[in-house]
């Protein structure tokens, strides 16, 4: 049945949305705050590289998987007269720059891992490519996908801190280091996140006609839950901002751990938003 290949992609597409953040978020951290040694003792490169691979695969399966979904069995992930007809609408277009742009960014991660144009390119091109995908594609380019654009670029900045931050702890030489890197990264997020957050509300006020659709619709609800999450990340962030942090810089007994467990929710709340995500824009329909 088809609706088992629209099941079925889900935790693809919410594996996809995971791998490429982290991926590329990574490359970007590692460019904007940390120097060769910390990278090093982190395993930026290979994580990153690791995560890049995965995305391709997961991307090309979920290729596949829209061709099971037009012949309604298994037979599709093969069929290439189904694949062509996919490749020829908005998810080959989304297809073509995610294959380009994770190509790009592997290829320099393995061989050019501290020039950061062609990385950075690839990330940029991956990130576009969720402009043609989802229920933005059938509405007006602006103001939907500019504002999708920044919300996910926004996203996978503070994705690619989340690791580097965590393992960072794990040496006690460096808290004070990271302490410095969380306060640069926290006053250019207290720009960014609201930037994100306004994104993301004119993304719903372009898909939604009336402000009750968030309550009386199925897409409305399950986008209600996905704000219920970001609300808990932000004070997450409050709290890293705020107390975390300056505990790390007085070097306070214990605000290492308590900065991890932090990290740790981040971790947890970015996966729910990314499979509520996957389900918004791939199981659920936007109201009439």
């Amino acid at each position: 049945m088809p609706e088992v290949w629209v099941i079925l992609a889900l935790p693809v597409k919410a594996l996809f949305y995971a791998s490429s953040s982290i991926a590329i978020g990574l490359v970007v951290f590692k460019h904007m705050f940390l120097s060769r040694k910390h990278s090093e003792i982190v395993g930026l490169r290979k994580l990153a590289s690791i995560n890049a691979i995965i995305a391709t695969a997961l991307a090309i399966l979920f290729f596949m998987i829209q061709g099971a979904q037009l012949t309604g069995d298994a037979s599709g992930l093969f069929d290439f007269e189904m694949l062509e007809l996919v490749a020829q609408g908005p998810q080959g277009t989304t297809f073509s720059l995610q294959i380009i742009g994770l190509g790009l960014l592997i290829v320099s991660l393995l061989f050019l891992p501290e020039n950061p144009i062609f990385p950075l390119l690839g990330g940029v091109l991956t990130l576009i490519s969720f402009l043609w995908v989802g229920h933005t594609n059938g509405i007006d380019f602006f103001p939907a996908k500019p504002a999708l654009l920044i919300h996910v670029t926004v996203f996978t900045f503070w994705i690619g801190a989340l690791w580097p931050l965590y393992r960072l702890l794990d040496y006690p030489e460096f808290i004070t280091e990271v302490a410095v890197i969380s306060h640069k990264f926290g006053r250019m997020a207290f720009i960014m996140v609201p930037i994100m957050l306004i994104a993301g509300g004119i993304m719903a006020t372009s898909l939604l006609s009336h402000p009750t659709q968030l309550f009386t619709s199925v897409y409305g609800v399950t986008l209600m839950v996905k704000i219920l999450v970001v609300s808990f990340l932000m004070i997450l962030a409050g709290l890293n901002k705020f107390r975390f942090v300056p505990a790390l810089l007085r070097n306070d007994t214990g605000s290492a751990k308590k900065f991890q467990h932090s990290i740790l929710a981040e971790a947890v709340s970015f996966s729910a938003i990314l499979m509520l995500t996957a389900i918004i824009t791939g199981a659920v329909s936007l109201p009439h």
